[in-house]
């Protein structure tokens, strides 16, 4: 093949993931004869624009699928995606075939996941030590495991709200109000 002329899709892998100023990393192409070192590739994403957009970029040495613009070595090449192989494992495999789980998983192990099994519908945001804030669709449930939880800034909670702990509880407060009807032993 001319290596001027680059049709199709061609494997390459990740050399070095830091952008340069046009929003291009570098890489190498496996199997092409003739082929240069490395090649600057633009990354095909779910959006980008001015300083907007999606920020998904392969790590170095992760296996790319690489297309040149125009089908020539003269036309930019361009990352359209990263894939597995049998040195590089995807985080699950759908082992009951029903692709129910869908999740975004970063190489320290924070993890976004989405699970549509009926009746279970989930949304997770986990850390790699096990913090996590868990949305259930069903019962309507929000649950945040963590050693600490902070909020900052007014906070307002409509509806009732039952307050319980198994260990000392301290409040904390320049001004703590309440009903006339409240009883408190503060």
């Amino acid at each position: 093949m001319n290596v001027s002329e680059m049709p199709g899709v061609y494997l390459g892998v990740v050399k070095n993931n830091k952008l340069d100023a046009e929003g291009r990393i570098e890489i190498t192409l496996e199997g092409v004869s003739g082929n240069v070192d490395s090649y600057f590739a633009r990354v095909s994403t779910l959006m980008a624009g001015n300083e907007r957009g999606t920020l998904f970029l392969p790590e170095v040495d992760d296996q790319v699928l690489v297309a040149f613009v125009n089908g020539s070595v003269n036309g930019d090449p361009v990352i359209i995606g990263s894939i597995w192989s049998a040195q590089d494992k995807p985080p699950d495999y759908n082992d009951n075939g029903e692709n129910d789980l869908k999740l975004i998983k970063t190489r320290s192990g924070n993890q976004i996941s989405f699970v549509d099994t009926d009746g279970e519908e989930t949304i997770e945001i986990q850390t790699p030590h096990g913090r996590k804030i868990t949305i259930k669709s069903d019962p309507g449930e929000i649950t945040i495991t963590a050693d600490t939880i902070t909020l900052e800034g007014n906070t307002h909670i409509t509806g009732t709200l039952d307050i319980g702990t198994v260990s000392k509880t301290h409040i904390e407060g320049n001004t703590i109000t309440g009903q006339e009807n409240d009883r408190s032993d503060i």
